[in-house]
């Protein structure tokens, strides 16, 4: 027997969720109007509350067909654990009394930034751009760390 796609189960779901209480409201007498927006919300409403593990595997399906991923993204670990990780295990960073790296010394003259190694330089580099790599997320609160002590 072939298994029914997740999308096609969420679907028939939401379907379902909208037209059993638009079919008693209007079996009820109210305008088909008012009978529509009261389906819409209480569908809408049921779906976010029961539904949150089909629109998961429909999510889960998207993306694996997108990307060509056959094991599952998501392993049970929370980014705040990852980001942890990557904290703990980071290499120590050379005070401010050694010399810097060139590029990081032009990166720092180009944004603005001033001398590195100051706690509003760490600030600015955990809080930094979104493509902002968490290895140097990761320097940054390290570097912070260090300064603080």
């Amino acid at each position: 027997m072939k298994r029914i796609p997740p999308a096609v189960t969420y679907t028939i779901l939401r379907l379902l969720t909208f037209f059993v209480p638009l079919a008693i409201l209007l079996l009820l007498g109210f305008n088909e109007w008012f009978s529509a927006i009261i389906a819409a919300l209480i569908g809408f409403a049921v779906s976010l509350v029961f539904l949150r593990r089909s629109r998961e595997q429909v999510a889960t399906a998207i993306y694996r067909k997108r990307t060509g991923a056959n094991e599952p993204t998501h392993d049970g670990s929370s980014d705040e654990d990852v980001e942890d990780d990557i904290v703990e295990h980071a290499e120590p960073i050379a005070d401010e009394g050694d010399s810097t790296d060139a590029a990081e010394a032009a990166g720092a003259q180009s944004t603005g930034e001033g001398v590195q190694g100051t706690s509003e330089s760490a600030e600015a580099d955990l809080i930094g751009d979104a493509d902002t790599s968490a290895g140097e997320t990761a320097r940054a609160a390290a570097e912070r760390d260090t300064n603080s002590k």
